[in-house]
Formats: C-alpha cells, structure tokens, sequence
C-alpha cells in the first residue's frame, strides 16, 4: 500500500512519488526518515531519525565482531578442511600400507622364512596407522563441531539485525537516572562549598578572636604596671578584688566561651 502524505494547514500536499522509486528495504534510514517528514512534524521526525541512528550503530556494532568471528571460524575451517584432506591422503597411504603389509604378513607365514622381529615391526606399524586412524576421526568430529558453532553465530547475527527498537523506556528511564545522578552532585557540591565558606568565616572570627584576646591581655598587664606605679592599693569593694583584675577573669571566661561555641560549630559543619 502507498504512503500517502498530510498536508499541513494553509500549504498544497506535497508528493513523495519520487521516494517510490526505490523500495523501501532499499532506503537508509535518514530517506525513510525523509518520506515520513512530508507528512508528520519535523520535530517528531528529527527525534526518530536520530535514535534510529544510534540503533543501526549499535548493531553493525555488535554485528562487527560477530562477523568477524565467523570470518576467523571460517578460515580456520578451511585450513582445517586442507589439514583433514592431507590425513585422508595420508590414511589412503597408510590402509593401502597395511593391506602390502598383511599381504606380505601371509606370504611370510606361508613360506616359513620370517623371523619374529620382523613380525613385530608390521604390528608395530599396524598399531601406529590405526592410532593415526583413530586421531583422523576425532579430527573430523572436531570439524562437524565447528561447523555447528558457525551455524549458531548466523543465527545470533540474523536476530541482531531482525531485532525491533523496542527499548527506547529503557533508553529514557536510564537517561533520566542518569540527570537526578546530576542534580544531586550539583546540591551536594553546593553544600560542601556552603560548608566550606562557614569554615573558613569561623576561622577568620577565631584568628579575630585570639588576636583581641592577646591584645586584651597586653592592656590588662599595662593597665596593671600603672597602677602598680600609682600604689593605689585600690580594691573592689564585692570581690576583694582589683577591678582590673576582675574585668580580666570575665573576659577571659567570656572568651573561652565563644571558644567553645565556635569549635562545636565548626564540628558539628564538618
């Protein structure tokens, strides 16, 4: 039955007699891609031709090696064809050998002048071309085996280039893996880059801190040789305490403090 082609809204039918010319088992795949543009949506069309592409790649793909096996199997079949004819000649040789000798063997017993280790010899010799004989055998099973491996390539090239595209969900549910994959490396960067910056702020405030740290310290022993100088013998009248030195226990309590939220901060990023 002929393709027949759907007109798009507002243009004229357009004919594809020209594509007709040639079967359509004899057209590539981007021609009968082009048949069925004349009537369907570029788009559409577009997508088809482009896994249809990958589809016949993939085949002669697996199609190559295949053949390239049966190619080798062949040759060695050929060689072993010439291997086997030669051990016919040779087995031919070898009955046409024993027949002169168990001729000779009779005539010998018939006329009484054999020794015994020439008797031996022709048996030794019978034994050997009948284990040639034997070998020549297995040789040739070997053969039919081969051939039957051949047979069963030829049939797994021919399903491989008779398979359907009938795995495209397949293709699709792999590709969408394949972007929720991407998505998460994307947010767990994204995480590792936010825990990197809080890191890095956390140390800048605990460097900050250490440095006010020293120089609240310095202060504090300055502070304390003047009023060592000015003797006053000042004393607070709560603690007992010189109020410089008491100011300096809470700031050292307050910064060790700090401290410690800012390194269970830090442990609980990382």
């Amino acid at each position: 039955m002929a393709f027949q082609p759907k007109a798009e809204p507002g243009s004229s039918p357009r004919s594809i007699s020209t594509f007709n010319k040639k079967s359509y088992n004899e057209m590539s795949i981007s021609e009968l891609v082009s048949v069925l543009r004349v009537a369907f949506q570029m788009k559409d069309f577009d997508e088809v031709e482009e896994e249809l592409v990958n589809r016949e790649a993939k085949l002669r793909a697996e199609i190559g090696p295949l053949r390239e096996k049966i190619e080798l199997e062949r040759l060695n079949s050929i060689e072993a064809e010439e291997r086997l004819k030669m051990r016919e000649e040779q087995c031919e040789k070898g009955k046409r050998a024993q027949e002169n000798y168990e001729q000779l063997l009779k005539e010998v017993k018939k006329s009484g002048l054999v020794e015994k280790i020439t008797i031996e010899e022709l048996r030794t010799k019978n034994v050997a071309l009948e284990s040639e004989i034997c070998e020549l055998k297995e040789f040739k099973k070997k053969m039919i085996d081969d051939g039957n491996s051949v047979a069963e390539l030829r049939a797994k090239i021919r399903v491989l280039e008779e398979e359907k595209v009938g795995d495209k969900s397949a293709l699709d549910s792999l590709n969408m893996k394949n972007i929720e994959l991407e998505e998460a490396v994307k947010k767990n960067l994204t995480v590792i880059e936010g825990l990197r910056t809080e890191n890095g702020k956390l140390t800048d405030e605990k460097n900050e801190l250490n440095l006010e740290d020293v120089f609240a310290v310095q202060d504090e022993e300055d502070v304390g040789d003047h009023e060592l100088e000015n003797d006053t013998g000042e004393l607070d009248a709560g603690t007992a305490q010189s109020p410089k030195k008491g100011n300096k226990d809470e700031a050292v309590g307050a910064l060790g403090m700090e401290m410690n939220i800012l390194f269970s901060l830090r442990f609980s990023l990382l």
